[in-house]
């Protein structure tokens, strides 16, 4: 029987943005093994080994007897970068000195799926759940770094958020 493709081509995103390990879904049916993919003229020996960035693809398959596919466009699709930041006007320094009465919000975006975050400072979080809008309250006077990723691991750009607070009484 003549190779031929199975069912529709499918670009699979890479785990994150800029990454170059999306896939494509080649099904094929036909033909004799074994089956050379092509991708932009580049040969792969097996579709495990196909590893692209986001962008458009132009996609054959050669059978063991050199009978080929015609030749299909698919597209990878991009993910979109972690991005977090501060929200404007968010941050609560603290009111009295020895005080945990600091906070601020960050606003998450991207990626794929659950966010996370660890915190580092006076006060240290790690891998906690984080919502698209981040409260982080009950803090002390102190330098945090904040760092959040998404279900795959991307991170987005730590962000540094310094809680201020009054001098101390002096009698």
């Amino acid at each position: 029987s003549y190779i031929s493709f199975a069912g529709p081509l499918q670009g699979v995103s890479p785990l994150c943005s800029g990454e170059s390990n999306g896939t494509i879904q080649i099904p094929v049916s036909g033909g004799t093994p074994s089956y050379t993919y092509y991708v932009n003229n580049v040969d792969y020996p097996n579709i495990a080994s196909i590893q692209l960035p986001a962008g458009g693809y132009n996609v054959y398959v050669e059978d063991g007897n050199g009978c080929t596919t015609e030749e299909l466009p698919v597209t990878i699709p991009p993910v979109d970068p972690v991005v977090a930041n501060l929200v404007p006007g968010s941050k609560t320094n603290v009111t009295c000195p020895e005080g945990r009465d600091g906070s601020f919000a960050i606003k998450i975006a991207g990626g794929n799926g659950t966010y996370f975050y660890d915190l580092a400072g006076p006060v240290t979080r790690t891998n906690a759940s984080a919502p698209d809008s981040l409260v982080v309250s009950n803090l002390p006077v102190g330098s945090y770094d904040i760092t959040i990723r998404d279900q795959n691991d991307c991170e987005a750009q730590t962000l540094n958020i310094v809680v201020e607070g009054p001098a101390p009484l002096s009698i």
